[in-house]
């Protein structure tokens, strides 16, 4: 019997002498899952953001290149004598999806301007008819005027958006001579339905398959609201009960849930907001999820190991019986 106590005296010191690292390494383990839980919070939370800033970036994107496309009209149209016709063959070539109308104000001729609107079926530039179209086009344009009636040689030539009127948004640019004189401006007035049932959908549907194509538990709804702040759109990266309720209107007298992540579009449609949460799990239960069972195989282990330091106690007294 005494051989065996020194036995167990090493086995034990030597238990202790494991345990304790061990019960260290475990605590250490417990506030790197603690970090690493908050970590993939934020990181859960950047990718939704990142996700309604690239559905801003390629919106703006969208215009301002088309903006840039059709508006870049050349000051020789409105100097060669043949305003109608030379903006006409102009456009004919240089048509634009999003553009309900495009429209040439020339200051050549008249100090305030002769306003003329490109008629698509006819290829050819007649004046428009008194309305509130056409008031929204002189409303826009009036900056113009008054830096082509003071002779400001400060104008930039960069597409600006006016969105005063929401019911006629449009894109200007000012078309220069080579001294910096405003000569006139090209305007393009914008489809919001376009931009609600096409431009919007398509931009979605490929940033959703870019985002969350890789099959992960990342489930969101995507919605759009107007500048009333009704929903104009809304789309779900699964399908389901859960989506269809997520996407369908409030019980009444409820309001609908608030987005984890929204913002603005720029450029135009500034008083949009494109916003995006989590279909039935937030940022902190894929992060409480993700902490749990990591400490659940990390106490796994433990327990495992501690078993086994425990039959090795054991099994040499046995022997020595």
């Amino acid at each position: 019997m005494e051989p065996t106590r020194p036995r167990r005296r090493t086995l034990v010191l030597g238990f202790v002498a494991a345990l304790v690292p061990l019960a260290v390494l475990l605590g250490l383990q417990y506030v790197w899952l603690s970090r690493l839980a908050q970590t993939t919070a934020i990181a859960h939370r950047a990718a939704l953001r990142h996700f309604v800033e690239a559905v801003g970036s390629e919106v703006r994107f969208f215009y301002r290149t088309g903006a840039e496309r059709a508006l870049s009209m050349p000051a020789s149209v409105l100097t060669d004598g043949q305003v109608r016709e030379d903006a006409a063959r102009y456009w004919a070539g240089h048509r634009i999806e999003g553009a309900a109308r495009l429209f040439l104000v020339d200051y050549t001729h008249e100090i305030y301007g002769n306003f003329y609107v490109f008629d698509p079926d006819t290829e050819a530039l007649r004046v428009p008819y008194a309305s509130d179209e056409s008031l929204a086009m002189i409303a826009a344009c009036n900056p113009w005027q008054t830096i082509r009636f003071w002779g400001n040689r400060d104008a930039t030539s960069v597409p600006l958006a006016d969105e005063r009127n929401p019911d006629f948004r449009i894109v200007l640019r000012p078309i220069l001579s080579g001294s910096g004189n405003v000569l006139g401006v090209a305007g393009m007035i914008l489809d919001e339905e376009y931009f609600r049932r096409t431009l919007l959908p398509e931009t979605i549907a490929r940033l959703t398959q870019d985002f969350f194509s890789d099959g992960s538990e990342l489930h969101v709804v995507i919605r759009v609201r107007d500048d009333g702040g009704e929903l104009a759109f809304a789309s779900a990266t699964r399908s389901g009960q859960d989506a269809a309720l997520a996407l369908g209107p409030p019980p009444p007298g409820e309001k609908p849930p608030p987005d984890e992540v929204s913002s603005a579009f720029s450029f135009v449609f500034s008083g949009w907001t494109v916003g995006l949460s989590s279909l039935g799990r937030g940022p902190e239960d894929v992060a409480r999820e993700s902490f749990l069972f990591n400490m659940t195989i990390a106490a796994a282990l433990t327990l495992a190991l501690t078993v086994g330091m425990l039959m090795a106690d054991g099994m040499p007294i046995a022997n020595n019986r």
